[in-house]
Protein backbone atom coordinates (compact mmCIF):
# COMPACT_ATOMS: atom_id res chain seq x y z
CA UNK A 1 0.00 0.00 0.00
CA UNK A 2 1.85 3.46 -1.11
CA UNK A 3 2.33 6.30 1.79
CA UNK A 4 -0.58 7.90 0.53
CA UNK A 5 -2.95 5.33 0.70
CA UNK A 6 -2.29 4.56 4.31
CA UNK A 7 -3.14 8.20 5.21
CA UNK A 8 -6.16 8.74 3.59
CA UNK A 9 -7.03 5.32 4.16
CA UNK A 10 -9.85 6.41 6.53
CA UNK A 11 -10.86 9.06 4.02
CA UNK A 12 -10.66 5.63 1.48
CA UNK A 13 -12.81 3.89 3.70
CA UNK A 14 -15.84 6.66 4.19
CA UNK A 15 -15.77 6.59 0.67
CA UNK A 16 -16.21 3.17 -0.06
CA UNK A 17 -18.58 2.63 2.93
CA UNK A 18 -20.96 4.85 0.99
CA UNK A 19 -20.85 3.09 -2.53
CA UNK A 20 -18.34 5.35 -4.54
CA UNK A 21 -17.66 3.19 -7.33
CA UNK A 22 -14.06 1.69 -7.96
CA UNK A 23 -13.31 3.51 -11.34
CA UNK A 24 -14.46 6.40 -9.48
CA UNK A 25 -11.99 5.53 -6.56
CA UNK A 26 -9.10 5.29 -8.31
CA UNK A 27 -9.67 8.46 -10.17
CA UNK A 28 -10.51 10.20 -6.83
CA UNK A 29 -7.54 9.18 -4.98
CA UNK A 30 -5.03 8.49 -7.79
CA UNK A 31 -3.87 5.22 -6.30
CA UNK A 32 -3.79 2.05 -8.53
CA UNK A 33 -6.82 -0.58 -9.04
CA UNK A 34 -5.00 -3.32 -6.73
CA UNK A 35 -4.76 -0.71 -3.41
CA UNK A 36 -8.25 0.05 -3.91
CA UNK A 37 -9.04 -3.50 -3.63
CA UNK A 38 -6.95 -4.26 -1.05
CA UNK A 39 -8.03 -1.47 1.01
CA UNK A 40 -12.56 -3.26 -0.06
CA UNK A 41 -11.08 -6.21 1.33
CA UNK A 42 -9.71 -4.78 4.52
CA UNK A 43 -13.09 -2.92 4.85
CA UNK A 44 -14.89 -5.49 4.13
CA UNK A 45 -13.53 -7.50 6.53
CA UNK A 46 -13.75 -5.17 9.01
CA UNK A 47 -17.46 -4.89 8.61
CA UNK A 48 -17.93 -1.09 7.30
CA UNK A 49 -19.43 -3.18 4.26
CA UNK A 50 -21.39 -5.75 5.51
CA UNK A 51 -20.89 -9.33 4.20
CA UNK A 52 -23.60 -11.19 3.20
CA UNK A 53 -25.08 -14.13 5.17
CA UNK A 54 -24.41 -11.08 8.32
CA UNK A 55 -27.38 -9.74 8.48
CA UNK A 56 -27.77 -9.56 12.33
CA UNK A 57 -25.05 -7.45 13.12
CA UNK A 58 -26.99 -4.37 11.65
CA UNK A 59 -30.30 -3.14 11.28
CA UNK A 60 -32.17 0.00 9.97
CA UNK A 61 -33.74 2.15 12.37
CA UNK A 62 -37.31 3.33 11.92
CA UNK A 63 -37.21 6.90 10.86
CA UNK A 64 -33.84 6.82 10.50
CA UNK A 65 -32.03 9.61 8.54
CA UNK A 66 -29.29 6.89 6.49
CA UNK A 67 -29.19 8.50 3.02
CA UNK A 68 -26.75 10.65 1.12
CA UNK A 69 -25.63 7.09 -0.60
CA UNK A 70 -24.69 4.95 2.35
CA UNK A 71 -24.64 1.59 2.18
CA UNK A 72 -24.87 0.60 5.25
CA UNK A 73 -27.34 0.62 7.61
CA UNK A 74 -27.24 2.32 10.85
CA UNK A 75 -25.75 -0.41 13.09
CA UNK A 76 -27.81 -0.63 16.01
CA UNK A 77 -27.37 -3.19 18.73
CA UNK A 78 -30.23 -6.00 18.30
CA UNK A 79 -31.54 -8.51 21.59
CA UNK A 80 -29.18 -11.09 21.90
CA UNK A 81 -31.16 -13.47 24.58
CA UNK A 82 -27.55 -15.76 25.47
CA UNK A 83 -26.06 -12.73 25.85
CA UNK A 84 -28.27 -10.47 27.44
CA UNK A 85 -28.91 -13.47 30.01
CA UNK A 86 -24.75 -13.46 30.55
CA UNK A 87 -24.84 -10.06 31.15
CA UNK A 88 -27.98 -10.04 33.64
CA UNK A 89 -26.05 -12.77 36.12
CA UNK A 90 -22.88 -10.36 35.90
CA UNK A 91 -24.81 -7.76 37.12
CA UNK A 92 -26.35 -9.66 39.49
CA UNK A 93 -22.79 -11.28 40.77
CA UNK A 94 -20.84 -7.90 40.32
CA UNK A 95 -20.03 -6.58 44.02
CA UNK A 96 -19.88 -2.39 44.26
CA UNK A 97 -18.39 -0.58 47.48
CA UNK A 98 -17.20 2.69 48.73
CA UNK A 99 -13.88 4.07 49.04
CA UNK A 100 -13.03 6.09 52.08
CA UNK A 101 -13.48 9.21 49.73
CA UNK A 102 -16.89 8.14 48.98
CA UNK A 103 -16.14 7.04 45.54
CA UNK A 104 -18.13 4.12 44.30
CA UNK A 105 -15.87 1.54 42.76
CA UNK A 106 -15.02 -0.77 40.72
CA UNK A 107 -16.18 1.65 37.62
CA UNK A 108 -17.83 -0.54 35.80
CA UNK A 109 -20.24 -1.06 32.42
CA UNK A 110 -21.39 -4.56 33.14
CA UNK A 111 -25.28 -4.68 32.38
CA UNK A 112 -25.42 -1.51 29.80
CA UNK A 113 -25.40 -3.11 26.53
CA UNK A 114 -28.20 -5.58 28.04
CA UNK A 115 -29.89 -1.93 28.22
CA UNK A 116 -28.97 -0.72 24.38
CA UNK A 117 -31.31 -2.62 21.96
CA UNK A 118 -34.38 -1.38 23.91
CA UNK A 119 -33.53 1.90 23.21
CA UNK A 120 -32.90 3.43 19.43
CA UNK A 121 -34.27 6.47 20.21
CA UNK A 122 -31.40 7.38 22.40
CA UNK A 123 -29.35 7.83 19.21
CA UNK A 124 -31.75 10.66 17.94
CA UNK A 125 -30.75 12.79 21.43
CA UNK A 126 -28.44 15.47 20.99
CA UNK A 127 -25.82 17.27 23.00
CA UNK A 128 -26.38 20.72 23.49
CA UNK A 129 -23.14 22.59 20.59
CA UNK A 130 -23.86 18.76 18.54
CA UNK A 131 -25.15 16.51 16.45
CA UNK A 132 -27.35 13.30 17.04
CA UNK A 133 -25.09 10.11 16.14
CA UNK A 134 -28.35 9.07 13.67
CA UNK A 135 -27.43 12.60 11.78
CA UNK A 136 -23.50 11.67 12.34
CA UNK A 137 -23.45 8.50 10.74
CA UNK A 138 -24.04 10.50 7.26
CA UNK A 139 -21.99 12.84 8.57
CA UNK A 140 -18.57 12.85 6.14
CA UNK A 141 -17.05 14.90 9.01
CA UNK A 142 -18.04 12.97 12.00
CA UNK A 143 -17.37 9.79 9.92
CA UNK A 144 -13.99 10.89 9.52
CA UNK A 145 -13.11 11.86 12.87
CA UNK A 146 -14.71 8.44 14.04
CA UNK A 147 -12.76 6.40 11.58
CA UNK A 148 -9.75 8.30 12.56
CA UNK A 149 -10.44 7.71 16.32
CA UNK A 150 -10.52 3.91 15.31
CA UNK A 151 -7.88 3.63 13.40
CA UNK A 152 -5.52 5.98 16.17
CA UNK A 153 -6.48 3.34 18.70
CA UNK A 154 -5.95 -0.01 16.85
CA UNK A 155 -9.28 -1.27 17.13
CA UNK A 156 -11.45 -3.14 14.12
CA UNK A 157 -13.17 -0.62 11.53
CA UNK A 158 -16.33 -2.75 12.09
CA UNK A 159 -19.75 -0.64 12.12
CA UNK A 160 -20.37 -0.84 15.99
CA UNK A 161 -17.26 0.75 16.98
CA UNK A 162 -17.35 3.13 14.44
CA UNK A 163 -20.93 3.90 16.19
CA UNK A 164 -19.54 3.88 19.80
CA UNK A 165 -16.97 6.43 18.36
CA UNK A 166 -19.58 8.84 17.38
CA UNK A 167 -21.70 8.49 20.47
CA UNK A 168 -18.37 9.68 22.14
CA UNK A 169 -17.75 12.40 19.67
CA UNK A 170 -21.17 13.75 19.68
CA UNK A 171 -21.50 13.15 23.51
CA UNK A 172 -24.25 11.31 23.14
CA UNK A 173 -26.59 10.67 26.64
CA UNK A 174 -25.49 7.85 28.21
CA UNK A 175 -27.08 4.99 29.67
CA UNK A 176 -27.13 5.68 33.60
CA UNK A 177 -24.52 2.24 34.84
CA UNK A 178 -26.99 -0.21 36.24
CA UNK A 179 -24.00 -1.26 38.66
CA UNK A 180 -23.86 2.00 40.04
CA UNK A 181 -27.88 1.83 40.18
CA UNK A 182 -27.50 -1.51 41.75
CA UNK A 183 -24.98 -0.19 44.35
CA UNK A 184 -27.69 2.58 45.45
CA UNK A 185 -30.59 0.79 45.82
CA UNK A 186 -29.31 -2.26 47.97
CA UNK A 187 -27.93 0.82 50.23
CA UNK A 188 -30.61 3.14 50.55
CA UNK A 189 -34.11 1.10 49.12
CA UNK A 190 -35.54 -1.66 51.17
CA UNK A 191 -39.01 -2.66 49.00
CA UNK A 192 -40.23 0.36 46.20
CA UNK A 193 -38.20 3.30 44.35
CA UNK A 194 -39.45 6.25 42.35
CA UNK A 195 -37.32 6.93 39.36
CA UNK A 196 -38.81 10.10 37.90
CA UNK A 197 -36.76 10.52 34.94
CA UNK A 198 -36.40 6.62 34.07
CA UNK A 199 -34.05 6.97 31.08
CA UNK A 200 -32.83 4.12 29.04
CA UNK A 201 -33.70 1.83 31.39
CA UNK A 202 -30.22 1.81 33.92
CA UNK A 203 -31.72 2.28 36.95
CA UNK A 204 -34.60 -0.38 35.91
CA UNK A 205 -32.15 -2.91 35.60
CA UNK A 206 -30.24 -2.30 38.39
CA UNK A 207 -33.70 -2.21 40.47
CA UNK A 208 -33.89 -5.52 39.16
CA UNK A 209 -31.01 -7.19 40.14
CA UNK A 210 -31.41 -5.57 43.55
CA UNK A 211 -34.77 -7.26 44.07
CA UNK A 212 -36.04 -3.56 44.16
CA UNK A 213 -39.97 -2.41 42.42
CA UNK A 214 -39.10 0.08 40.60
CA UNK A 215 -41.55 2.61 39.51
CA UNK A 216 -40.22 4.96 36.92
CA UNK A 217 -42.07 7.86 35.19
CA UNK A 218 -41.06 9.86 32.18
CA UNK A 219 -41.83 11.91 29.16
CA UNK A 220 -40.86 10.07 26.39
CA UNK A 221 -43.01 7.49 24.87
CA UNK A 222 -40.69 5.59 22.95
CA UNK A 223 -38.52 5.60 26.13
CA UNK A 224 -40.95 3.86 28.15
CA UNK A 225 -41.98 1.46 25.63
CA UNK A 226 -38.43 0.69 25.69
CA UNK A 227 -38.76 0.23 29.41
CA UNK A 228 -41.75 -1.84 29.63
CA UNK A 229 -40.16 -4.32 26.72
CA UNK A 230 -36.97 -4.02 28.79
CA UNK A 231 -38.88 -5.37 32.21
CA UNK A 232 -41.06 -7.84 30.03
CA UNK A 233 -37.88 -9.68 28.87
CA UNK A 234 -36.68 -9.35 32.69
CA UNK A 235 -40.10 -10.63 33.49
CA UNK A 236 -40.75 -8.21 36.37
CA UNK A 237 -44.12 -6.36 36.83
CA UNK A 238 -42.75 -2.37 36.81
CA UNK A 239 -44.53 0.19 36.36
CA UNK A 240 -43.48 2.42 33.89
CA UNK A 241 -45.56 5.66 33.13
CA UNK A 242 -45.47 8.50 30.97
CA UNK A 243 -45.65 11.53 32.71
CA UNK A 244 -43.97 14.69 33.79
CA UNK A 245 -42.18 13.75 36.98
CA UNK A 246 -43.22 17.76 37.95
CA UNK A 247 -46.73 16.52 38.01
CA UNK A 248 -46.75 13.15 38.92
CA UNK A 249 -48.33 11.67 42.05
CA UNK A 250 -46.18 8.87 43.20
CA UNK A 251 -47.04 6.76 45.91
CA UNK A 252 -45.45 5.45 49.25
CA UNK A 253 -41.60 4.43 48.25
CA UNK A 254 -38.79 3.99 50.35
CA UNK A 255 -35.80 6.00 48.04
CA UNK A 256 -36.40 8.31 45.12
CA UNK A 257 -33.46 8.10 43.13
CA UNK A 258 -32.92 10.00 39.46
CA UNK A 259 -30.74 11.46 36.92
CA UNK A 260 -32.23 14.39 36.18
CA UNK A 261 -31.62 16.46 32.97
CA UNK A 262 -28.85 18.88 33.20
CA UNK A 263 -30.61 21.81 32.67
CA UNK A 264 -30.44 22.08 29.04
CA UNK A 265 -27.32 20.47 28.36
CA UNK A 266 -29.18 17.57 26.39
CA UNK A 267 -31.70 17.47 24.18
CA UNK A 268 -33.36 13.90 24.40
CA UNK A 269 -36.80 15.35 21.93
CA UNK A 270 -38.65 18.08 20.46
CA UNK A 271 -41.28 16.65 23.06
CA UNK A 272 -43.05 19.78 24.35
CA UNK A 273 -43.36 18.49 27.70
CA UNK A 274 -39.18 17.59 28.10
CA UNK A 275 -37.85 20.21 30.85
CA UNK A 276 -36.11 22.27 28.61
CA UNK A 277 -38.48 22.68 26.40
CA UNK A 278 -41.45 23.27 29.14
CA UNK A 279 -39.06 25.43 31.75
CA UNK A 280 -36.05 26.14 29.89
CA UNK A 281 -35.89 30.18 29.51
CA UNK A 282 -33.65 30.53 32.41
CA UNK A 283 -31.86 27.99 34.94
CA UNK A 284 -34.32 29.86 37.86
CA UNK A 285 -36.73 28.69 35.88
CA UNK A 286 -36.03 25.33 35.10
CA UNK A 287 -35.53 25.02 38.97
CA UNK A 288 -38.53 26.58 39.63
CA UNK A 289 -40.99 25.08 37.20
CA UNK A 290 -39.56 21.56 37.31
CA UNK A 291 -36.57 20.71 39.57
CA UNK A 292 -38.07 21.73 42.88
CA UNK A 293 -41.78 20.46 41.90
CA UNK A 294 -39.72 16.86 41.39
CA UNK A 295 -37.74 17.34 44.98
CA UNK A 296 -40.90 18.34 46.68
CA UNK A 297 -43.14 14.97 45.32
CA UNK A 298 -40.53 13.15 46.54
CA UNK A 299 -40.42 14.50 50.11
CA UNK A 300 -44.57 13.75 50.40
CA UNK A 301 -43.77 10.29 48.84
CA UNK A 302 -40.75 8.94 50.69
CA UNK A 303 -41.13 6.90 54.34
CA UNK A 304 -40.35 8.33 57.15
CA UNK A 305 -36.93 6.53 56.89
CA UNK A 306 -36.32 6.95 53.30
CA UNK A 307 -33.65 8.46 50.95
CA UNK A 308 -33.32 10.75 47.63
CA UNK A 309 -30.86 10.30 45.68
CA UNK A 310 -29.85 12.62 42.78
CA UNK A 311 -26.73 12.46 40.20
CA UNK A 312 -26.52 15.92 38.94
CA UNK A 313 -23.71 17.70 37.72
CA UNK A 314 -22.77 21.67 37.25
CA UNK A 315 -22.16 22.67 33.18
CA UNK A 316 -20.85 24.98 30.88
CA UNK A 317 -17.37 24.98 32.69
CA UNK A 318 -18.71 24.92 36.54
CA UNK A 319 -20.34 28.38 35.23
CA UNK A 320 -23.77 26.80 35.95
CA UNK A 321 -24.40 25.74 39.49
CA UNK A 322 -26.83 23.39 39.18
CA UNK A 323 -25.18 21.13 42.61
CA UNK A 324 -25.40 23.56 45.00
CA UNK A 325 -28.83 24.81 43.84
CA UNK A 326 -29.89 21.22 43.99
CA UNK A 327 -28.62 21.09 47.60
CA UNK A 328 -29.76 24.48 48.74
CA UNK A 329 -33.41 23.28 47.09
CA UNK A 330 -33.69 20.03 48.80
CA UNK A 331 -32.86 21.57 51.99
CA UNK A 332 -35.83 24.30 51.58
CA UNK A 333 -37.94 21.41 50.70
CA UNK A 334 -37.23 19.79 54.24
CA UNK A 335 -34.48 17.10 53.37
CA UNK A 336 -31.38 17.00 55.10
CA UNK A 337 -28.41 16.61 52.86
CA UNK A 338 -26.37 13.39 54.40
CA UNK A 339 -23.76 12.30 52.19
CA UNK A 340 -22.43 12.87 48.90
CA UNK A 341 -20.96 10.02 47.46
CA UNK A 342 -18.67 10.01 44.16
CA UNK A 343 -19.62 8.44 40.67
CA UNK A 344 -16.66 7.63 39.03
CA UNK A 345 -16.63 8.72 34.94
CA UNK A 346 -15.71 6.34 32.09
CA UNK A 347 -12.11 7.72 31.47
CA UNK A 348 -12.98 9.09 27.78
CA UNK A 349 -15.98 10.88 28.91
CA UNK A 350 -13.93 12.89 32.07
CA UNK A 351 -13.57 16.99 32.01
CA UNK A 352 -12.20 18.36 34.48
CA UNK A 353 -13.54 16.13 37.15
CA UNK A 354 -13.20 11.82 37.23
CA UNK A 355 -16.42 12.24 39.06
CA UNK A 356 -20.19 13.30 39.20
CA UNK A 357 -21.71 13.41 42.60
CA UNK A 358 -24.86 11.53 43.60
CA UNK A 359 -26.20 13.73 46.26
CA UNK A 360 -27.95 11.76 49.49
CA UNK A 361 -31.02 13.30 51.27
CA UNK A 362 -33.19 12.44 54.34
Amino acid sequence: MTTYAKNHKDEIAIAISRGLKLDALVKKYGVSRSTINRIVKEVKAYGIIPKRGRPSQTRSIPDANIGNGSSTPFPFPIYDPERFEKEINRLKNINIGLTSEKVITPWSHVGASACASFFPNRYNAIRKGSISAFEAWTNEHYMRRAISFQIKRGDPITPHRILRALTLICRTPTIFKPSIAKFIYARYCSKVTWDPCAGYGGRLLGAFAAGVHYIGTDVEIATIEGNKKLAEVLGTNHELIMSPAESFDPPKVDLVFTSPPYFDRECYSENKNQSWKKHGQSLSAWIEGFLRPVIERARIALSIDGFLALNVANIKNNTVPIIDRTISVAIESGFRHIDTLRMPLAAINRAATPYEPILIFQ
